[in-house]
């Protein structure tokens, strides 16, 4: 491999790495969308027919119970203006409802999904640093036996290996 088709693919690398980025960058604000959208819905009774065949029968089950409490009013002398109720609510919210829930669950999905993305950017980049390493070790070798091997050195280039020529130990494998 000649050193402007090594210079090439390094340089495609790069290039990868930063489109691999902003992908990681690009998903993590259709994470941020998708949290936002799952705390900002309000769902209705009849959304779902399991919600609305449980809400029909909560209402029937009201209206018997206050059906009693109307039969109690009389044997209690209270007058019917100032009777008790019984009334059904649907909350169409969770835990959500409140601003100061919705700020807190806001932060924490925040930090979570930034960390995510800083892990996955990582990630990102040693691989790039890793087929970098690669294509420009690989391309090296020494004449000088006391210079370690790259396998011996962990896949970074040791210190004596001068990408570039002007090293008199190191030369470029021509192929």
């Amino acid at each position: 491999m000649t050193t402007g088709e090594r210079e090439s693919l390094v340089k495609l690398c790069r290039q990868r790495e930063r489109l691999a980025k902003l992908a990681a960058d690009a998903r993590a604000a259709e994470m941020r969308a998708d949290f936002e959208k799952q705390l900002a819905a309000i769902y209705s009774y009849d959304d779902h027919a399991v919600w609305r065949r449980a809400h029909d029968a909560a209402a029937d089950a009201v209206r018997q119970a206050q059906k009693l409490i109307e039969a109690s009013l009389k044997d209690l002398g209270i007058p019917r203006q100032f009777a008790p109720q019984l009334e059904l609510r649907w909350y169409g919210r969770g835990e959500n409802a409140a601003k100061a829930r919705r700020a807190e669950l806001i932060r924490v999905a925040t930090s979570r999904i930034d960390a995510i993305t800083k892990q996955a950017k990582h990630q990102i980049e040693a691989a790039s640093v890793e087929v970098q390493t690669g294509l420009l070790a690989g391309s090296l070798e020494s004449d000088d036996p006391s210079v370690p091997g790259i396998d011996a050195i962990g896949g970074k280039p040791h210190a004596a290996f001068h990408i570039g020529g002007g090293s008199k130990d190191c030369r470029r494998r021509s192929g």
